[in-house]
């Protein structure tokens, strides 16, 4: 059964999550600060989404 507490347990979740910021900022032309802070301060997309 997978716990869906939104923390990164491994390190497959921890690579997908930084494939995801890297990839956005790329498509976005931004800086991966400016794409991790939308995903976790502004938003809940990084824990509440992605991960699990």
């Amino acid at each position: 059964m997978m716990m869906s507490d939104g923390k990164i347990k491994n390190s497959g979740e921890l690579e997908f999550a930084v494939f995801c910021i890297e990839n956005v900022a790329a498509k976005l032309d931004v800086d991966t600060k400016r794409v991790y802070q939308a995903f976790t301060e502004k938003a809940d997309i990084l824990h509440g989404y992605i991960v699990p």
